[in-house]
């Protein structure tokens, strides 16, 4: 067995989880291969100890196993299985599961493989597929394919078969398309040379029309070259002048800067882009161009008028980089002028402002910002705190300003993106002493020094250990009011079993055949909690052993938690008749502005959630099943039914949907408030409709 290659040895580090799972496939292969399960258990354990290497084996050893428990593989398989395992929360699984949608540029395979791990979690056993099919349905951005799955009740395999062929018919359209347009172009130069060659011997007025390209002229509108009636700018809106068929950095309504001020320098982009095109040459009023619309220039539907300070002169030959941007400030997008008093202290600090600095500041007034005196290598600079930044952001110019002999610029690969995504033109990053000027402890941070900019930015890591940021924990209902206070003042609300007032409805195909599926057997040691169940359901009338009029038999499924058991429904056939209601459920998208400024919460959880759901006397004959104890039906809408979640949605928001600061998301109701006051008065009028109603809570 020497050709068989060993398995590595286990690396006992962040990623300790995916490592684990290498070497188990490794381990299991190799064991197999070399037929170690013959050997003798302690011969087994040796060689696994022996591959697993020193750390692994160093972590086994402080998990201070018994010796039952490690002296077989399996054992310490499973023992190590139960250590990298990752902790789990259904509720918050099961979240993340309905709420994720396809993402804009994601391809279906990519969505498709999210939501199957989404749901490895999220225990919804037999349930499992028909659920990942609702969730690619309702979370696809293909609008056209999602009211054509609508449009009839697909299996999973059906839903992501049409999913798969639609986008790989779209790609290959696309190819086609593109794969024209190349043909077209190499076509039209054919045409053009046989032209000439016609033209040496007879030439002719259209003749030398044809053959002569389409004359570039340098717009003063938009900026760049390109043929007559072919304005990028055409048709779009100034955001100086407010008028059209310019671009802001060829207007010409600019004010004119004040006398003695140095003009501000122009890059190499900046100089292309300027002259006039055919069109636009003869038009010398911006608004006679404004109104000029009977003569079209041709505009690209594609371009924004923001673009023209990130898009460098077509003919250049360099590789596309990201677009530089000036202002990195991650608050705003705008360039705002300091007022004299705040533009003096940076002159006293820093110097004067030379005039190709650019001083940032967010859209709202400088005394508004969050700015903070910091103490750089003995020199004060103001600095402005930006939560939203990964990093501190200094300009070039300051930096030259508090750098010492033993300050280094080091390079720096690392990309600093800005407000949008847009690339910010960076230097390096240095490691420099900075400290509060209340304070005498001095921390070493990191910068990134930037070519442009004139506002210091001190990211979010760096706030927190200067100590001006803090984490404020939103404090527990217990502080305001005991959930023992809540629950004692009204019992009547967390006592015995809810019955909503509307009754529930099944609804299915009329030419759907009933089905009556066979049962299966129990394992014996669930037979008499089974037993217990039944007689209990019986007693609260969730069903019924009254099965004459019942057609439709469906599986029993026996979910065992906490040491309980619950009756579920496996209705496979049923399901794939049942006429859907596609009541929308509230995504985190919709949630969350809900909770803008709320810092108080509770959460108050539906007691057995779909039992409150009656069943009419139609629907409950769908909802057979048999038992070893003989055949019963639901009398309310059991767990199983593809229309449950969404029918127990529409009525929970039926009758808690109008409260304000209420937020409804299946079987939880979360109560929110700016203040105590708001908070109470929201649970109050909760539990108020909760006692009309009958709607109890765990």
């Amino acid at each position: 067995m020497e050709f068989l290659i060993k398995p590595s040895p286990l690396e006992v580090n962040e990623d300790i989880l995916k490592n684990w799972e290498k070497f188990k496939r490794q381990w299991t292969n190799y064991s197999v291969g070399a037929e170690i399960s013959k050997k003798e258990e302690a011969v087994q354990k040796a060689i696994f100890l022996n591959l697993i290497g020193t750390e692994a084996e160093e972590l086994i050893n402080s998990l201070d196993l018994a010796d039952d428990k490690a002296d077989t593989v399996a054992k310490l398989t499973s023992a190590l299985d139960d250590y990298v395992k990752p902790k789990t929360n259904e509720v918050l699984s099961r979240y993340q599961f309905f709420t994720r949608v396809q993402k804009e540029g994601e391809d279906f395979e990519t969505f498709l493989l999210a939501l199957k791990k989404l749901s490895e979690h999220c225990n919804f056993k037999d349930l499992k597929m028909s659920l990942i099919r609702d969730r690619i349905i309702i979370g696809i951005n293909n609008q056209v394919l999602r009211e054509r799955l609508l449009g009839e009740d697909y299996e999973f395999e059906k839903v992501v078969k049409l999913c798969r062929s639609i986008e790989t018919g779209k790609l290959r359209a696309n190819e086609m398309a593109s794969d024209a347009s190349k043909t077209t172009s190499i076509d039209s130069v054919n045409n053009r040379r046989s032209q000439q060659n016609v033209s040496a011997t007879t030439p002719t007025p259209s003749d030398h029309r044809q053959q002569s390209p389409a004359k570039q002229f340098n717009c003063r509108n938009c900026g760049y070259k390109h043929p007559i009636r072919q304005c990028p700018a055409y048709g779009q809106k100034c955001t100086l002048c407010q008028r059209l068929n310019h671009f802001p950095n060829k207007c010409r309504s600019k004010p004119k800067s004040s006398s003695g001020s140095k003009p501000t320098p122009k890059t190499a982009d900046q100089v292309n882009l300027q002259n006039q095109c055919g069109h636009c040459s003869s038009i010398s009023d911006p608004s006679q161009l404004e109104n000029d619309q009977s003569r079209s220039c041709g505009r690209l539907e594609n371009i924004n008028a923001s673009d023209y300070l990130y898009i460098s002169e077509i003919s250049m030959i360099q590789p596309y980089q990201s677009p530089l941007v000036d202002n990195f400030s991650l608050l705003s997008a705008k360039v705002n002028e300091s007022n004299s008093s705040s533009q003096s202290e940076v002159n006293d600090r820093i110097g004067p402002a030379t005039p190709d600095d650019i001083n940032i500041h967010s859209v709202t007034s400088p005394d508004k910002c969050w700015m903070e005196n910091i103490i750089v290598n003995g020199q004060t600079v103001n600095f402005k705190l930006d939560t939203g930044a990964e990093v501190n952001i200094l300009p070039r110019c300051i930096f030259d300003q508090v750098k010492n002999s033993s300050t280094v610029l080091l390079q720096s690969k690392a990309m600093v993106l800005g407000y949008g995504g847009a690339r910010i033109d960076s230097c390096g990053h240095a490691v420099l002493d900075c400290k509060l000027p209340n304070q005498s402890l001095v921390r070493k941070l990191s910068f990134t020094i930037t070519n442009v900019g004139k506002t210091p930015l001190l990211g979010l890591n760096s706030c927190v250990q200067l100590g001006l940021v803090t984490r404020n924990f939103v404090h527990d209902i217990e502080n305001f009011k005991s959930k023992e206070q809540v629950i004692a003042n009204n019992q009547d609300t967390f006592k015995g079993l809810g019955t909503f007032p509307d009754k529930c409805a099944i609804k299915v195909d009329p030419q759907a055949i009933p089905v009556v599926d066979p049962p299966r057997r129990l394992p014996v040691r669930l037979l008499e909690k089974l037993k217990r169940k039944l007689t209990e359901l019986v007693m609260f009338d969730i069903i019924s052993p009254d099965t004459e009029n019942v057609e439709w038999f469906s599986n029993l499924v026996i979910v065992e938690k906490n040491g309980k058991i619950r009756i579920c429904l496996d209705p496979k056939n049923l399901n794939k008749v049942i006429k859907r209601e596609f009541y929308l459920i509230p995504t985190l998208e919709e949630i969350k502005p809900k909770l803008v400024n709320k810092k108080i919460f509770s959460v108050l959880d539906i007691k057995d959630g779909f039992w409150h759901c009656q069943l009419t006397p139609e629907a409950s004959n769908l909802c057979g099943f048999h038992t070893p104890f003989g055949s019963f039906k639901f009398l309310r809408m059991p767990f199983g039914l593809v229309n449950a979640p969404e029918v127990f949605q529409k009525l929970l928001t039926k009758y808690f949907g109008d409260i304000p600061n209420v937020v409804i998301y299946f079987d939880d109701i979360l109560i929110c408030g700016e203040t105590e006051r708001e908070h109470d008065i929201a649970l109050a009028k909760v539990l108020s409709r909760a006692r009309k109603y009958n709607i109890k809570f765990n």
